[in-house]
Parts: C-alpha cells; structure tokens; sequence
C-alpha cells in the first residue's frame, strides 16, 4: 500500500481570525523554500490579501454592517488566492510529504491506496555466456515489482496464466505455481481426483528460503 497526502482545503471553512494565522504561516514556509517556483500568486500578493483580511477582521468586530462587510469581500478573495495556492502545491508535491511541509499548509491525514501491480517484463533476455549447466536470466527493473518467478521448463512445454495461478503442461502431465503474498493461497481449476503433491518456497526482498517437505493430497469434486 502507498500513503497518499495532500494540502488539505478544510482551512477554507475556519474562522478569518485562523485564516490570518495560517496565511502567515503559509507566507513564511513558501518563502523560505524553491520547492514551489511558480506559486500562482507572488509572496507579496499573498501578503496583501492577508494584510487586508487581518484589517477587515479587527474592524468588523465593532458590529458594522458596512465594515462587517468589507470583511466578507476580503475573506472570499484570501479564499480565492490560497485554495489555488493550496492547489498548485498539491500539483507539484504529488503526495510527497516531504515537499507537502515545506508548503507550511496543514495537511490531510495519510490514506493509503493499492499498489500497482507490475507492468508487463520488458527487455527479458536468457545468456549462456561463460556459464556451465547454467543459464542467465535478466529483465528490466520495475519498481512496482518486489520479486520475480523464473521458470525453466522443457521445449514442448506449454503453459497458461490465471492472475498469479501458472498451469504447466508438459505431454500429459499438469503442474501448477503460483505466487502470493499472503500465507493462504487457494489453487482454482484442478482436476478432480488429481493426486498431487504441494510444497512452499518463502521469497522476500533479500532472496528465497527453504522450500517445505512437499504434503500429498486428492482434489474433490463436485
């Protein structure tokens, strides 16, 4: 799962007086930082539009109609200019925390979402070069891809994939792999009254462990 993080925009609905505070903030972070270059508003238009809500917020405490109103034109424009400030920054930090703290924005509480699953191998190529009863296996990296299932099978070997389910086919005979990663995995579409014989092999990041005592048993039917 990846975490995913952003500006978060609940700061439209606070008070003008929290606005102000936050305005500052914002200010001071965006300007001590080059992670946001092209902010859609200058720091200094920035401070004005929060200068100005600050001047219209402690004059419409008197009750004014007029004054109080002054303050509503003020609070829509400081709305306008950092709800697409809070936009850009979300643009350009992609959910990187990292670069989201340094906008001085408070931000939305972490949420994840699935990982991707790999893209399609490319660049698999096999080399035999300078090795004995060995072969050489290689493809392009892909970052969304933790572990690869290498398969050395005879020529007229066939095989057919179902999600992380593989059914190899050699003559009359029928194996089946998949790979999972949780510890129950449920293999589909066996034969009924197959006898076969189950093993475990434990992979993480660093390599794989010992594979188990293979365990016999005979699929049921209908």
């Amino acid at each position: 799962m990846q975490l995913k993080q952003n500006a978060s925009l609940k700061f439209l609905a606070a008070q003008p007086a929290d606005k102000v505070i936050l305005g500052r903030a914002v200010i001071t972070a965006l300007g001590a930082t080059t992670a946001f270059p092209n902010i859609p508003y200058t720091i200094r238009e920035l401070e004005e539009v929060n200068e100005n809500l600050s001047a219209t917020t402690a004059a419409a405490r008197t009750g004014s109609k007029v004054d109080i109103e002054k303050r509503d034109v003020a609070e829509k424009l400081w709305n306008n200019d950092f709800r697409l400030t809070a936009k850009y920054v979300n643009q350009v930090a992609n959910n990187d925390t990292d670069v989201l703290v340094k906008s001085g924005f408070p931000l939305t509480k972490a949420t994840s979402s699935p990982k991707a699953k790999p893209a399609e191998i490319e660049k698999f190529t096999l080399s035999t070069d300078g090795l004995i009863n060995a072969v050489n296996v290689s493809v392009k990296v892909d970052r969304n891809t933790t572990a690869y299932l290498t398969l050395a099978l005879p020529t007229d070997a066939t095989f057919k994939q179902a999600d992380s389910q593989i059914e190899i086919t050699i003559g009359d005979v029928k194996l089946y792999a998949t790979v999972n990663t949780q510890n129950t995995v449920t293999l589909n579409n066996l034969p009924t009254d197959a006898k076969l014989k189950v093993a475990v092999m434990p992979v993480n990041n660093t390599g794989a462990g010992n594979i188990t005592a293979p365990k016999n048993i005979t699929i049921q039917g209908n």
